[in-house]
């Protein structure tokens, strides 16, 4: 949560989705996490005034986990995975003022958007 605050820290994030492997709460389960909603509390405590809805499952569907990983975004190479917490921002920029924004919202636009933000190269 502390890289995920960190790397978001100029942008206004308007709401988030939380999905995360039953194993993981609701209830504490003193054979993996003993903490009532360890990951909703954790969330919370980081970004204390943005809702936050979410569920948990039987196997979560994101980018593979990696322990370590310096880049929280990531796109792609999605597994069916257990035992994780996967959150989705809604983001914007905050504007400054300074900045000339362009609203040109045609494919390519948001597409060249997208891969500069996601740091992909293809």
């Amino acid at each position: 949560m502390s890289k995920l605050k960190d790397q978001t820290k100029n942008e206004q994030i308007l709401g988030a989705l939380m999905y995360t492997c039953c194993g993981r709460g609701p209830d504490n389960n003193p054979d993996f996490i003993s903490e009532e909603m360890s990951d909703a509390k954790r969330f919370a405590n980081k970004f204390p005034n943005v809702p936050c809805l979410g569920f948990y499952a039987n196997g979560e569907f994101g980018p593979i986990a990696l322990a370590g990983n310096n880049n929280v975004f990531q796109t792609g190479r999605a597994l069916h995975q257990g035992f994780t917490a996967v959150f989705a921002l809604f983001i914007v920029p905050i504007k400054d003022g300074t900045d000339m924004y362009n609203l040109d919202d045609s494919i390519d636009n948001v597409q060249k958007f997208v891969r500069k933000r996601l740091h992909c190269y293809y």
